[in-house]
């Protein structure tokens, strides 16, 4: 842990003792808490990335949600939204973005055991396949470079000369490659997997994303609820007007077909409001008939306020789950 780190980890626990997490529950006990998870993993993983939660981590959030806040369910939500019912104070609603693997066999059985509702949003055409999200095989593939000491092909090495370990270079480098048009994109990790070709290795589990039985299972369960993440992960300010449906009416009909009833919820990839997705694509989701959609902008979301618009709060494998942090985090106060 850096100094920096320390500091604020010293900071947030001070303000907990002083009362300030509490105040903020009490004060924003009627807005709606959405947690934001990725993965949960039960392996050890000696470079952490961020969108893989360890269990234990998890577990301790759940103990701290249970105690201090009330789930409730998407469909709950989706009635509050339209004004047809009322949230519980202090609402909690958990979120999975992606659909990975151990969202069935890490998460759902421990949500399961505690009976707290939770909802999955898909990256659709992603399910029932072998590919993963070009996100974390990157992270795999400059992990596996680092760990056999071989060197990362242009525009990766240029990129990230002055990083040494693995977390710091994949940081960089996911980001300039979010930037990049579909075709540079693909061109860059066609370079990178042949310089540095993956193993079958233990690590790839959590990287894996579920398939349809999997989905139908935990549909059936009746705990879990799921909703769309685009048809392939693509960051909506990035694709053209004209492929704006195929991205977001398609997935929606695939996985309406599959669960057998209307799928009204929208998770934007990367999810940053004014960057990730602009006002017109909140108008195509409505038109689309979805109800409502979840960014990655950072705070508690205010009933009555833009239903396409929904913040949350992200738990990783970081500073934001940190339990100070995180009674900070969801009490509104930070």
């Amino acid at each position: 842990m850096t100094m920096p780190q320390i500091i604020k980890k010293l900071l947030c626990e001070t303000m907990v003792l002083c009362g300030l997490a509490r105040a903020g529950r009490l004060r924003n006990r009627s807005k709606l808490l959405v947690v934001m998870y990725h993965g949960v993993s039960r392996l050890p993983h000696l470079d952490p990335i961020w969108t893989q939660l360890p269990v234990e981590r998890f577990e301790r959030q759940l103990d701290f949600l249970q105690r201090w806040y009330c789930p409730v369910t998407l469909a709950q939500v989706l009635r509050a939204l339209r004004g047809k019912q009322t949230l519980p104070p202090r609402a909690v609603l958990l979120t999975f973005d992606d659909g990975l693997r151990n969202n069935y066999t890490v998460a759902w059985p421990i949500l399961r055991a505690r009976k707290i509702p939770a909802t999955v949003f898909l990256t659709v055409d992603y399910i029932g396949g072998h590919r993963l999200l070009w996100p974390d095989e990157l992270y795999l593939l400059v992990k596996n470079a680092h760990e056999n000491a071989q060197a990362l092909p242009e525009p990766f090495a240029s990129l990230c000369l002055q990083t040494e370990t693995v977390w710091p270079r994949y940081a960089i480098l996911v980001e300039a490659l979010k930037r990049m048009d579909d075709d540079q994109r693909q061109q860059a990790m066609d370079a990178l997997r042949r310089a540095t070709p993956l193993p079958d290795h233990a690590h790839c589990e959590d990287f894996t994303l579920l398939n349809w039985q999997e989905v139908d299972t935990m549909h059936r369960d009746g705990l879990m609820d799921f909703g769309v993440h685009t048809a392939s992960h693509i960051i909506l300010s990035r694709i053209a007007p004209g492929d704006l449906k195929k991205e977001i009416v398609w997935p929606k009909k695939r996985l309406e077909e599959k669960l057998g009833h209307e799928v009204e919820a929208f998770c934007y990839p990367n999810g940053r409001s004014g960057i990730d997705f602009h006002e017109e694509h909140k108008t195509g989701l409505h038109q689309a008939g979805y109800a409502c959609a979840f960014t990655t902008d950072h705070g508690l979301h205010a009933m009555g306020t833009d239903p396409f618009a929904i913040k949350r709060i992200a738990a990783g494998n970081d500073m934001t789950s940190d339990p100070a942090f995180f009674q900070l985090a969801c009490s509104g106060i930070i």
